[in-house]
């Protein structure tokens, strides 16, 4: 039976750590220079969250992984939330 992943959290929360891993592994290759602060990548999530444009771990206005792009620092909400 394949390992079912929850696509309503983000990746710190209640996944599967196949897929925590990856998204880990992927956020640790951004360079340090493009990476957001922990600080601000906490802040960003958080309001992620309570976003109802927030749909299974997606931005429901662009279709990214929320927790991708809240690690770029450079990046921005398409809600201009953050």
């Amino acid at each position: 039976m394949a390992e079912r992943i929850c696509r309503r959290c983000l990746m710190w929360e209640n996944i599967s750590d196949k897929m925590a891993d990856y998204l880990e592994t992927y956020i640790e290759g951004i360079p340090e220079d493009e990476k957001a602060e922990n600080q601000v990548l906490e802040e960003r999530l958080k309001v992620c969250k309570e976003c109802r444009h927030f749909q299974e771990g997606l931005c429901g206005a662009c279709g990214c992984y929320v927790a991708l792009r809240a690690a770029v620092k450079k990046q921005k909400c398409p809600y201009k939330k953050w």
